[in-house]
């Protein structure tokens, strides 16, 4: 009885289907615009608010509406392209439609572009919480514009006679088209940051480890200190050492944090301070990180947070950010009043 209903259901559907074919591309081409405005409008919606605000407020994730459209397009190139012979043509505003994106791509992109590059020269989330514009969402809206070009492109009578001696299936079709809608935007999150750095680090072949790591992460001024504070360690401190550092707190949420900065001075060991930013005597470690404070926006707040006296110090070693200039103290208290703003190492004279 089961297998009967089941047969009865297919019939029936699939007879449905077939009264509908000569309506529904004729159907889905007047409403076909409408889908691509509505699609667009929504992905920009999420571009200025957040992920999820569209299906918060109307059930509908603006994804799903741009997925259902490129689905609607490519099944519509589809039909046009084995029906060459029935006056089936998109309307004036699918036209005007792509025109127009053709216009817009190129400014999505280097838009896109540009925030990317904003969030990798400063921080993550830095674009949304100074311009409330969420980064991954600009990939997407760039995604669905390339789709709108393909489909576009593939509307051309050349492409056409390719659909058609392919024998491309719908559903093959339209599964490329779904399938390209999930890859591009992960490849444009991998890739945007690659691209760049590569091409930077190709332009000086002959630059040490070092420079290039300096150069891509800003030098200095920014994410580059890590890179040279941790030169400047392992110059002064065996492999075997074990070194106190910040707790991983602002504005030590670099160098503070272990799992961080063992890339730059490994393989000595690292113990994170602890979050009453004291360190309690006696001392676990025989180095103390002079640090203070390397976030940005963050300066002179001064790490370790105690007076240390003169017998418990074999040198205390100090570099200047900007000049890089060095110098070593003997038989010097570490007063941390005197050390808001400075940068390095004191070396104990026990560690048990």
């Amino acid at each position: 009885m089961l297998v009967k209903n089941f047969k009865w259901l297919k019939k029936t559907v699939w007879q449905s289907l077939i009264r509908l074919s000569p309506v529904l591309p004729r159907l889905l081409i007047s409403v076909y615009p409408y889908l691509i405005s509505v699609s667009f409008f929504l992905l920009l919606i999420e571009v200025v608010s957040y992920s999820g605000f569209i299906r918060r407020y109307i059930f509908l994730p603006a994804s799903l509406a741009m997925q259902l459209t490129v689905a609607v397009g490519a099944y519509l190139v589809w039909y046009v392209s084995r029906h060459a012979n029935l006056v089936i043509k998109f309307n004036s505003q699918t036209n005007f439609i792509y025109q127009f994106n053709r216009v817009l791509i190129t400014p999505i992109f280097i838009g896109h572009y540009l925030i990317q590059k904003l969030e990798e020269d400063h921080f993550a989330n830095y674009v949304f919480s100074s311009f409330h514009i969420m980064p991954e969402n600009t990939g997407i809206l760039f995604t669905f514009s390339i789709f709108l070009l393909i489909l576009d492109a593939l509307n051309q009578p050349a492409f056409r006679q390719f659909i058609l001696k392919s024998r491309l299936g719908l559903l093959q079709l339209v599964f490329f088209f779904q399938v390209g809608l999930i890859l591009i935007p992960q490849l444009q999150v991998a890739l945007l940051p690659i691209v760049p750095s590569t091409v930077s680090i190709l332009q000086y072949p002959h630059k040490t480890k070092t420079e290039k790591m300096l150069q891509l992460m800003n030098w200095n001024a920014d994410i580059g200190w890590m890179v040279t504070l941790g030169e400047f360690i392992n110059r002064h401190t065996p492999e075997t050492a074990t070194i106190y550092i910040p707790p991983q707190k602002f504005p030590w949420l670099m160098e503070g944090n272990p799992f961080f900065f063992r890339w730059f001075v490994y393989p000595r060991t690292l113990i994170s301070g602890p979050s009453s930013e004291l360190i309690e005597q006696p001392f676990q470690a025989k180095y103390i990180m002079i640090a203070s404070g390397g976030w940005p926006s963050a300066t002179g707040i001064g790490w370790p947070k105690m007076d240390i006296s003169a017998e418990q110090i074999e040198s205390i070693l100090l570099i200047n950010r900007e000049t890089l200039k060095e110098e070593r103290h003997e038989q010097t208290d570490y007063i941390f009043a005197d050390h808001l703003t400075n940068w390095g190492l004191i070396t104990l004279k026990t560690h048990d």
